[in-house]
């Protein structure tokens, strides 16, 4: 599951949230944080996690300290048995990398192999991740790079023309790595690529349904769903006839990519046009939490479940705060949210605390207060047994819950 990140500076006014999401994903900003990764246990059975390790259930722990510098366009994933950060080391010129990794196990960090810096656009968009068994894959502009932990290198991944700007959907299903949009500077991508690593091999996915724009998706285990996003401009005319440009327009439209039959399919439009939320897959319907709207410069606080077989929207109760920059991960029972926030007179404020979401009673209850100071675009993982936070906002701590 991916989305992306959106820096925010000064005040924003009507339709302002279109055009951050755009800088966000042409490196505009240049503020740290970078991408959160939202991601769950996958490629294995976990190794045994925090809960055997000192961490009490229903309490955060803080993590050691990390080797890790304060990192810009930082991502991550669980990989089985550690957390796998990297990113790009924040005010180096040239630019640096840096990666570690951190074993719940023997609650101990190491420094990883830094990928190699990305070359001319490095600065371009975000960075996204996925685990694939044996793996991470991390695509971005002038990062086509894969780490293996067996052999505790990175190797480059085959040229592609998909553009992997920023703000486009990576998934992946088993097989292989689906990517679709993304973009940046006025630019929207409405292409996507399938790269299947036994063969080391990119291909074109067919033309999809919907216009280029910056968006997130996820994987059902069957398809890739796409639900809105930013596209192209909004122009409207002023009491004069003469013809405005508000910028990039929120959309609600949306379709979903069966990699079997290599076909679309337009599926029902969000009830409202959203961006910038996380969508979590939780085995019967997708999940999708904050983002922003077309015309509001305050993230929506509630949430929505897509059926895929109904191909039908639904919106879930309220939860505690409207919520952009955050991430979420699926434990098999609840969605855990954590991090980013709303904007209070144009300033990003951090939400105070987590929410977890239980579809079995349809019901948000409030995350304790965790050490960690709030923030936007952490790196976020669920271990099989707990959920792991770290970095967002060029912080370099993290913490670890265990439900």
């Amino acid at each position: 599951m991916v989305r992306p990140s959106i820096p925010l500076r000064g005040r924003p006014t009507v339709g302002l949230l279109a055009v951050v999401l755009v800088l966000a994903a042409c490196g505009g900003s240049q503020q740290a944080g970078g991408s959160s990764a939202s991601v769950s246990a996958s490629g294995g059975t976990p190794a045994a996690g925090p809960t055997s390790s000192g961490v009490n259930a229903g309490r955060w722990t803080a993590l050691p300290a990390s080797p890790l510098p304060a990192l810009v366009r930082v991502t991550g994933l669980w990989d089985g048995s550690e957390l796998l950060v990297a990113g790009e080391v924040a005010n180096t010129d040239p630019p640096a990398t840096a990666a570690a990794a951190y074993n719940p196990s023997t609650q101990h960090w190491r420094r990883l192999p830094a990928p190699s810096p990305g070359g001319p656009g490095r600065y371009e968009g975000e960075l996204e991740t996925v685990w694939t068994g044996k793996e991470m894959i991390m695509l971005g502009a002038s990062y086509h790079t894969a780490y293996s932990p067996a052999t505790n290198r990175w190797r480059p991944l085959p040229d592609t023309s998909a553009a992997h700007l920023g703000g486009f959907a990576m998934v992946w299903t088993g097989a292989q790595v689906l990517t679709w949009g993304g973009g940046c500077c006025d630019s929207f991508e409405a292409t996507g690529a399938a790269y299947t690593p036994a063969t080391n091999t990119w291909t074109a996915l067919p033309t999809s349904p919907l216009a280029g724009r910056l968006t997130t998706g996820a994987w059902t285990g069957t398809e890739l769903v796409i639900p809105g996003g930013t596209g192209g401009d909004r122009r409207v005319r002023d009491s004069e006839g003469r013809e405005v440009d508000l910028g990039p327009s929120t959309v609600a439209d949306g379709a979903a990519y069966n990699p079997t039959t290599r076909a679309w399919r337009a599926i029902a439009p969000l009830p409202a046009p959203r961006t910038g939320e996380t969508l979590t897959w939780d085995g019967h319907e997708l999940v999708a939490v904050g983002g922003a709207g077309e015309n509001t410069t305050t993230p929506p606080d509630t949430a929505l479940a897509y059926d895929p077989g109904a191909n039908r929207w639904r919106t879930l109760p309220r939860f505690s705060a409207g919520r952009i920059n955050h991430g979420a991960v699926w434990t098999g029972r609840q969605l855990l949210v954590w991090g980013g926030g709303r904007l209070v007179a144009g300033e990003l404020v951090p939400a105070p605390h987590g929410d977890a979401y239980s579809p079995a009673t349809n019901t948000w209850t409030a995350l304790p207060m965790s050490p960690l100071r709030g923030r936007g675009s952490p790196v976020v993982a669920w271990t099989g047994h707990a959920l792991l936070v770290w970095g967002g906002d060029g912080r370099t701590d993290g913490a670890v819950y265990a439900p």
